[in-house]
């Protein structure tokens, strides 16, 4: 007896089993799930298998045969998760970032009138602009407080920008101060700044304060008629801003010049020009990474020495682009419209390489590890590191979340940023959440029978904010 029973103990403490269907001794696996909220409960092949609480929120089952499963995780008035996952012999599967969203949350709307929307990098307050002010068309300004609910008026345009309309809002990294856009049906654009803690404009009209600056003049001597494009903050600052004033020159190669400037906020002074082939550029610290409309390549640029450095060589898959948009440091668009393509700049070969094309938007995950390209009938996320943690990914991996058979179903997207392995998006009827973990099927949930012409999800208390057909709601996925 003692030769039959020890064996047998030692296998087990290893981690064998008999499987009884095919009388064969196997190793067993087990399952690790991170389930957020709870209390959730968790269902194998239709039985219920474990409750979590709010002490004891993640799930571990040992002594699992290796074999699919499936599995189903429920809370009451949640959506149910379901995925049919295999354990194998002595391995763990692994579920993280695993979250669950209300089927019945009620939408408030919070105001009425409301044409754009801007939330800041710190989530703390929300821009709101309204351009039905009267017969006058001012556009009128709010600063929308999301922690206590309350607004108050920032400013109302004045007479000088009638017919305006403010088509964009660039925040500043800390959230001190905002860059207001303004622009009419003939293209003509104004740039106004706002202090958000002030609460008051600091300049009406940027671009006749930078041209009004002589040394500004004097650097754009060669450019007998220009525009004054991609404006942007410094990194993690308020006091400088950066721009492009690009135009035709006979000083260039191919006629066209971009010259890159550095305007001082607190000071009132605009630098030398730092580079004059910009097509455009990404800030990164003191350096900017940029694209050349002259040797057609990726240059790296000190900003306070002045001196470029080039990135890679001259790429003839991109000379034929005459717009360049930078997404971060290392990923941009070329192109416009609808058929963008997206490039990637690799640093160990120091080549570009094309991700894909027929884009017409990318946004930047929370935590800047993927990127989400948007076309007109699907939605792709792009890696741009290796992910260890299952389900694995290697850098480069672009992956489909989301298809339309309407070329014009989608109305926007984001990141979900509690986890950034879930992405928020709209459709013609309604606005659903998708999650990123590819293993069996991705589940997708309605969270909502509204489209969205504009959305923003804030971290701190779960409320999803967007604009339905000029109005205001604010709706909760906790």
């Amino acid at each position: 007896m003692f030769f039959i029973i020890t064996p047998v103990i030692i296998g087990y403490s290893r981690g064998y089993r008999i499987e009884w269907n095919t009388r064969k001794i196997v190793k067993i696996g087990a399952l690790f799930i991170e389930p957020r909220p709870a209390p959730v409960e968790l269902l194998i092949n239709g039985k219920f298998e474990k409750k979590t609480n709010f002490v004891f929120q993640n799930i571990y089952i040992d002594s699992l045969l290796p074999k699919t499963y499936n599995l189903q995780v429920k809370k009451t008035g949640y959506h149910t998760w379901l995925k049919n996952l295999p354990i194998d012999p002595g391995l763990v599967t692994q579920i993280k970032n695993l979250n669950l969203f209300p089927k019945d949350a009620v939408a408030v709307k919070v105001f009425s009138d409301i044409n754009l929307m801007s939330v800041s990098p710190s989530q703390q307050n929300a821009i709101l602009v309204s351009h039905k002010t009267g017969d006058l068309n001012l556009p009128k300004v709010y600063i929308y407080d999301l922690n206590t609910k309350e607004s108050k008026i920032l400013f109302e345009a004045s007479k000088p920008i009638r017919d305006f309309a403010i088509t964009e809002i660039l925040w500043s990294d800390d959230s001190a101060r905002a860059i207001f856009i303004f622009e009419n049906g003939n293209l003509q654009k104004k740039w106004l700044i706002a202090d958000i803690g002030e609460g008051r404009l600091i300049f009406s009209d940027l671009e006749s304060e930078i041209r009004a600056n002589r040394n500004f003049t004097e650097n754009t001597e060669v450019l007998p008629e220009f525009s004054i494009v991609s404006v942007k903050w410094e990194q993690n600052g308020s006091s400088r801003i950066f721009f492009v004033a690009t135009g035709e020159s006979v000083a260039s190669q191919n006629g066209k010049l971009g010259l890159l400037f550095e305007y001082n906020l607190d000071k009132r002074s605009v630098s030398d020009s730092l580079a004059k082939d910009i097509l455009d550029y990404a800030i990164s610290g003191e350096n900017a990474v940029y694209f050349s409309s002259q040797t057609h390549n990726l240059k790296t640029l000190n900003l306070s020495m002045g001196s470029a450095e080039p990135l890679t060589l001259s790429s003839t898959s991109i000379k034929n682009f005459d717009e360049i948009r930078f997404v971060t440091e290392n990923i941009f668009l070329a192109g416009s419209g609808y058929l963008k393509e997206a490039f990637v700049y690799i640093p160990e070969t120091k080549e570009l390489k094309k991700i894909g094309g027929k884009i017409f938007a990318a946004i930047p995950s929370t935590r800047n590890d993927k990127i989400m390209f948007l076309q007109k009938y699907s939605i792709l996320v792009y890696w741009m590191n290796d992910v260890s943690n299952q389900p694995f990914h290697k850098r480069g991996d672009l992956l489909k979340i989301a298809t339309f058979t309407d070329p014009n179903a989608l109305n926007s997207a984001i990141w979900f940023s509690d986890t950034d392995e879930h992405i928020i998006f709209s459709d013609a009827n309604s606005i659903k959440i998708a999650e990123l973990d590819y293993r069996d099927k991705i589940n997708a949930y309605d969270i909502a029978d509204y489209s969205a012409d504009q959305m923003s999800y804030i971290q701190t208390n779960g409320i999803l904010n967007f604009l339905h057909h000029q109005k205001f709601y604010q709706i909760s996925l906790k």
